[in-house]
């Protein structure tokens, strides 16, 4: 087998492996959204002042 084809092989093999992980990532993604639709937030945004110190 000569290089090229070895390069190639590879290449496949950690493209199939990256879409295993993207499809993964995608399925924590969902699993994530539905857990945080649960809550409910209030639409008013609250603002704390930054305390600081000499």
């Amino acid at each position: 087998m000569s290089e090229i084809d070895q390069v190639t092989q590879r290449n496949a093999a950690m493209v199939e492996e990256t879409v295993a992980a993207i499809h993964a990532l995608n399925d924590d993604v969902s699993d994530v959204e539905s857990r945080v639709a649960k809550f409910e937030v209030e639409q008013q945004s609250y603002r704390q002042p930054v305390k600081r110190y000499a």
